[in-house]
């Protein structure tokens, strides 16, 4: 743009200088051709002598002032297309909010439409809610009233028969109860005499099996005693012992010793330990858990 415009700038000055070149010569031709025709009319022309220096100096100022211009008017044009540029940016920001808010609005109004439709469902639905629970209610008190009167009739028959089957009950169970005391006291009076045949016979088998069994257990106790040397005659011990049903004892202690020497009391109750285990019991005579050994090893 700037050098068509020094283009234009230079041919206005050239298109000045070449008019101003066909003056002075259109001049010149008239002044030589003065002797030949001495009839010739004389024009006065007025010449004007054209400075280069000058013509550039022009050229150059109106350059600038068009560039200036044109900068200018670019600058006016740029700023406008700057503001039009802001401006439409509004314009269309505005719009898109313009836009967001009737979306909004016309979604709030939808939204609004709907909780009123819903609030309108559910305050009907309340209302034939409590329209059923009433209906129901009422039903449930006339079936209650109605349950109660039957359960009133059938526990006043209840009662009755009650009453006669307690009657009844109660002459049976003292007719029976008669019967029955009558029927124990002809049993007891057979079974006191079989039970005291009994123990007289079990008393004579039981202390014989005892006595063998203790016999049995000492005799065990006695092979398995390591005697110490200053044992003396007539010792005798009572000792506690802890067996289990197949006779092995697991704990033993000493309930009475005629001697305090700790070295023979604990022979003894080694003897004991190592004497596990011990005989059972015979038949007919019935397991002890704890027994009393009495160790007499002189006899």
């Amino acid at each position: 743009m700037a050098s068509r415009r020094t283009e234009r700038n230079f041919a206005f000055v050239l298109s000045i200088a070449v008019h101003a070149a066909i003056v002075a010569a259109l001049t010149f031709s008239v002044s030589l051709g003065g002797s030949q025709a001495t009839q010739q009319i004389v024009i006065p022309i007025e010449t004007v002598m054209i400075d280069e220096s000058a013509v550039r100096d022009e050229i150059a100022r109106l350059e600038a002032e068009e560039l200036a211009r044109v900068q200018a008017q670019e600058e006016a044009e740029r700023v406008a297309r700057v503001e039009a540029d802001r401006v439409q940016r509004e314009r269309e920001d505005q719009q898109r909010e313009l836009e967001r808010i009737e979306q909004e609005r016309e979604q709030a109004v939808v939204e609004a439409e709907q909780d009123r439709i819903r609030l309108e469902a559910e305050a009907q639905a309340r209302e034939d809610a409590e329209a059923e629970r009433l209906i129901i209610q009422e039903q449930e008190r006339v079936a209650l009233e109605a349950e109660r009167r039957e359960q009133e009739r059938l526990e006043s028959e209840r009662l009755e028969l009650e009453r006669i089957a307690a009657e009844e009950r109660a002459r049976e169970e003292a007719r029976i109860e008669a019967e029955r005391q009558a029927r124990i006291a002809a049993i007891q009076e057979e079974m006191d005499s079989a039970i005291a045949a009994e123990q007289q016979s079990r008393a004579a088998a039981d202390a014989g099996l005892r006595d063998q069994w203790a016999r049995a257990i000492s005799d065990r106790v006695q092979r398995n005693w390591n005697r110490p040397p200053n044992v003396q005659v007539g010792l005798e011990c009572a000792l506690e012992v802890t067996q289990l049903p197949n006779g092995d004892v697991i704990n033993v202690t000493t309930d009475r010793c005629n001697t305090s020497d700790p070295t023979i009391i604990r022979s003894i109750e080694n003897a004991v330990s190592n004497a596990s285990p011990l005989p059972t019991p015979p038949p007919g005579v019935a397991f002890e858990r704890v027994i009393i050994v009495t160790f007499r090893p002189d006899e």
